[in-house]
């Protein structure tokens, strides 16, 4: 199946043309950034956990993070 060089997948290009709301926008901003956040304040020194289990939560709530500006500036 070959697309020429214009063509664009229909989930990427869904921005332009979006049907959501502005309070479901709102609500997948606010989830995104408040795991993130919350996955951040639990790799704190004072959380419980290992050493090790602090450091994958930290990198998830980064990459929540990252994934919230990343899809809220698209």
């Amino acid at each position: 199946m070959e697309r020429s060089d214009n063509s664009r997948p229909e989930s990427i290009d869904a921005r332009p043309n979006s049907k959501e709301c502005l309070s479901c926008r709102i609500m997948g901003t606010g989830v995104l950034a408040g795991t993130g956040s919350y996955a951040i304040w639990q790799s704190r020194a004072a959380a419980p956990g290992s050493p090790g289990q602090k450091k994958i939560v930290a990198g998830l709530g980064l990459g929540t993070l990252e994934l919230y500006l990343i899809i809220s500036n698209y």
